[in-house]
């Protein structure tokens, strides 16, 4: 009997603990994330200067997520401004931005990282945000 109750207080504190060090998703996603890679696929030749160009562009973003749910994306010179979301089902990051109807896909959460992926006609871009 004794041991039984020993056993079961050690599985409960044990269980406490690992709760307690288990932090809600938002919490890992709130910080700043920056660009650490971009990568296209092409069906079609394209120019290397329109790529590198591209590339340029899409490294000149990065997403501030506060823990208060408010989030900037820095896009070059401008700054803009909203709230941002975690969804479960799709484990993805949205932001609505502030005085706009307008939500956009941040990126998905996978394995740490934001990734964002955007498919146009003939390109597939894809943009591997992590957090600093």
């Amino acid at each position: 009997m004794r041991r039984n109750l020993i056993l079961f207080f050690a599985l409960t504190f044990s269980i406490l603990i690992i709760q307690g060090c288990t932090k809600p998703i938002e919490n890992r996603l709130a910080g700043k994330w920056k660009v650490e890679d971009v990568q296209f696929k092409s069906s079609v030749p394209i120019d290397p200067m329109i790529l590198q160009s591209s590339e340029e562009s899409q490294k000149s973003i990065s997403y501030e997520l506060l823990e208060n749910d408010t989030a900037k994306v820095y896009a070059g010179f401008s700054t803009f401004t909203g709230i941002w979301v975690y969804k479960e089902a799709d484990q993805s990051v949205y932001m609505a931005f502030a005085g706009t109807f307008d939500t956009i896909l941040l990126g998905k959460y996978e394995d740490g990282k934001l990734v964002n992926r955007e498919v146009r006609p003939d390109i597939e871009i894809t943009t591997i945000f992590a957090k600093e």
